[in-house]
């Protein structure tokens, strides 16, 4: 009996540095096939803007596969048994760490499952309850993982099942979006922008103020560990290598909390921001699913310490929102500005008149987006 490997694409839509298909062309045959997050069918959980941004994705990875035939099914577990009459079939998925996407990988125990390592820069690190001391040990003992080349695919050996072939989505084409645009970004930003890049960082709105990698990392389009190389390369202390260590905190760290429940009441706070800065932060995120780190501080300071929101449905608003949603980074990113965890100091609260006097002096910002 043939040994098929079937390799589930999650949030990990690229070749370069992808050790799940580089493993699958040591199988005598092998498929590709695309998954949908698990939350899909929870509109509270995934705002229809953030759900095409999603799917551009998985049209834009479908296209860089060039002749290998990409296949997506609502019913995998219907396509393994298919597949397990024939093959003998081992599912191979990049490990994410996230609870949910684990809960959804034990539905397939029926298959034997190999994962793989996840898109991070170390493997394992001593973790510490804080960041300051994590970056130390990591900077003093730990090395990064070097990432790997781009995986060429077999075309001979890819299988193709016709009733499981994807078929485009009928979703704008993005450039913000797909492995290529990816790269193209990164060579454009570290050649342009790296050396500005500390005193850009907190500008609230401007297309090169940031590096703007974090849409193209949450759907898994880039290595970071490719990134991390390429950032020192250049120039070692670079304050944008800091940032992608605090991803990396939060990565190694994991996500350890229980959710709002589902169907808890939690609307109306919206109609509580009556601070011109939160009000225009808030109707950017929900038009285009895209702010600044230095304005998701801002509005998650707000609604926490200000409106008195739950930190918990705050970082479900961003969940539903953001295109670049991560879950380590937003989750934990809250936790930190509440004070629940990971931070010292036991919170961040910000008075809102001075952020909008060092970064909005003009009020350039809150004119344009106050009314949206």
């Amino acid at each position: 009996m043939e040994k098929v490997a079937v390799v589930l694409i999650r949030n990990d839509r690229r070749l370069h540095d992808h050790e799940g298909l580089a493993l699958s062309q040591s199988f005598d045959r092998y498929l590709v096939l695309a998954m949908l997050p698990p939350q899909w069918d929870e509109p509270s959980r995934i705002a229809p803007a953030r759900k095409s941004f999603i799917q551009s994705s998985i049209n834009a990875f479908a296209k860089g596969l060039g002749p290998i035939p990409l296949h997506f099914t609502r019913t995998t577990e219907l396509l393994l048994e298919h597949l397990s009459k024939i093959f003998e079939v081992t599912l191979i998925a990049e490990a994410q760490g996230a609870e949910e996407e684990d809960q959804e990988l034990r539905r397939f125990k029926d298959t034997p499952l190999h994962l793989t390592r996840p898109n991070t820069i170390f493997d394992r690190p001593e973790l510490s309850p804080t960041f300051t001391p994590f970056r130390k040990k990591l900077e003093k003992f730990a090395k990064a993982s070097i990432p790997g080349e781009r995986v060429f695919l077999d075309p001979e050996r890819a299988l193709d099942l016709p009733e499981y072939r994807f078929q485009r989505f009928e979703v704008p084409t993005l450039a913000t979006v797909g492995e290529s645009n990816a790269r193209a970004r990164v060579a454009h930003y570290l050649e342009s922008n790296l050396e500005s890049y500390s005193e850009t960082r907190n500008y609230l709105e401007a297309q090169d103020a940031s590096s703007r990698f974090s849409n193209f990392l949450a759907n898994g389009e880039i290595s970071v560990r490719w990134i991390y190389q390429e950032i020192l390369r250049r120039d070692p202390d670079n304050w944008l290598a800091l940032e992608l260590l605090w991803r990396e905190f939060f990565w190694q760290h994991g996500a350890t909390f229980i959710l709002p429940s589902r169907g808890r009441n939690v609307s109306g706070w919206e109609k509580k921001l009556s601070h011109p800065l939160a009000q225009a932060i808030h109707n950017e995120l929900t038009a285009t699913g895209y702010i600044s780190n230095r304005s998701r501080q801002i509005l998650a300071s707000y609604l926490i310490y200000e409106v008195g929101l739950d930190w918990k449905i705050g970082g479900a608003f961003y969940e539903a929102h953001l295109h670049d949603y991560d879950v380590f980074v937003n989750w934990g990113n809250w936790q930190y500005i509440a004070g629940v965890k990971f931070d010292p100091r036991g919170g961040r609260r910000f008075n809102l008149d001075l952020q909008q006097e060092k970064y909005d002096p003009e009020g350039t910002y809150i004119r344009k987006w106050a009314e949206s």
